[in-house]
């Protein structure tokens, strides 16, 4: 059997499901742009998912307060001014995982200026360098 019948066999196969994690390796750079760039949005999604669990729990914690103190100043049921305010003291609002978000995506994108930033440098300085040798 040929080298490339011995391909076509096994490009069938794998396209057929016949790959096995477990006995087969695909070999892949450690640092390459794509696992940089998967690992990155992971982290992302990680955090999204932790800010909106505290954020969840922030909203319903004011909304129990909010039921408390309703019941606690209108006990015999009796309609309530929607606009009265609640005392919110000591609450905090943003929870420390949006924090800590923003200024991990503040600092990634600081990176990411930066790096464009030194990318259209050496563009500049090499269009120049190269202008300078066209009109000598």
């Amino acid at each position: 059997m040929s080298l490339d019948a011995k391909v076509l066999e096994y490009e069938m196969a794998i396209g057929a499901g016949a790959f096995n994690p477990v006995a087969s390796r695909v070999l892949e750079i450690k640092d390459s742009p794509a696992s940089k760039h998967q690992a990155v949005r992971q982290q992302m999604l990680d955090s999204l998912k932790e800010e909106n669990a505290q954020l969840l729990n922030t909203v319903t914690r004011l909304q129990e307060r909010q039921q408390l103190q309703q019941h606690m100043f209108n006990p015999i049921g009796n309609s309530l001014d929607v606009n009265q305010g609640f005392d919110l003291q000591g609450e905090s609002f943003i929870p420390m995982a949006s924090y800590n978000r923003l200024k991990g995506d503040y600092e990634r994108l600081s990176q990411e200026m930066a790096e464009n930033t030194k990318r259209g440098k050496r563009l500049k300085e090499v269009h120049s360098l190269l202008q300078v040798e066209l009109i000598v």
